[in-house]
């Protein structure tokens, strides 16, 4: 059986680390560009990864690259009609939209208005649109049977969001983290976002889970945009074949 293990302890976890490390696990990247063209359009949407380097360890970075098409924010209810006009396979659709539902709900419940009404900010932004459609691509292309993952980190002091400054982690992303296993760690920064924690909420079976006894086959690095000394903003993944629990 494939289990895929994704290490969010060191440094957390956020739309663009977790696409590029699929990608770097072996998602083919032109396919999923190819399968987000029609959200504009204007310019097309074009996906860049490139390697970098976080404190010694090479990973992928993920980036769109410039111009950007025309995209304004969107509430929820506009969100979800535009990921169900996409020629997605059911199983990527029904993914995408329960990324979606499951920041909506957060956003929701803390602005305490209802769920269509939403208006997403930082996540109706385009490259926040991408990194789930994105991961949702990716991972019907990588299909572990199981996924997990670690204690999720992330990270102290404040964070600037649209309605002003923030202590970490933002409102948005603690009420999606809501049952999961959580820790601050050393870095005073935001080091989990609300897109990456709800795509880890929809996607992984267990999370404070320790790496399971596998036969690795493939490594995924994707690394976050800040560069912090001595300190690799980098987040793994692991795909490895586990035996299948006796019943």
């Amino acid at each position: 059986m494939s289990e895929l293990f994704i290490d969010a302890t060191h440094a957390g976890v956020a739309g663009d680390m977790l696409l590029s490390a699929l990608v770097s696990l072996g998602a083919d990247p032109q396919k999923i560009e190819s399968a987000l063209a029609p959200l504009s359009a204007t310019v097309p949407i074009q996906l860049s990864f490139q390697k970098v380097n976080r404190a010694g360890v090479s990973a992928l970075h993920f980036a769109l690259k410039e111009p950007f098409p025309e995209f304004k924010h969107h509430n929820y209810g506009h969100l979800k009609k535009l990921f169900s006009s996409l020629s997605l396979s059911p199983k990527t659709e029904a993914l995408a939209l329960e990324i979606l539902r499951v920041i909506g709900e957060a956003e929701a419940k803390i602005h305490h208005i209802p769920l269509e009404k939403v208006h997403f900010h930082e996540v109706g932004a385009i490259d926040s649109v991408v990194d789930i459609l994105g991961v949702s691509l990716a991972l019907e292309q990588i299909n572990p049977k199981r996924i997990t993952c670690s204690t999720i980190t992330l990270g102290f002091g404040s964070v600037h969001c649209s309605h002003g400054l923030y202590p970490v982690p933002a409102p948005a992303t603690l009420e999606i983290l809501e049952g999961l296993s959580i820790g601050s760690g050393p870095q005073p920064y935001e080091m989990t976002t609300p897109t990456g924690a709800a795509i880890l909420k929809v996607i992984c079976e267990q999370t404070g889970a320790v790496l399971p006894e596998m036969v690795l086959t493939k490594i995924g690095y994707g690394a976050g945009t800040r560069d912090i000394k001595n300190h690799p903003n980098v987040l793994r993944m692991m795909l490895g074949e586990v035996n299948e629990p006796k019943v």
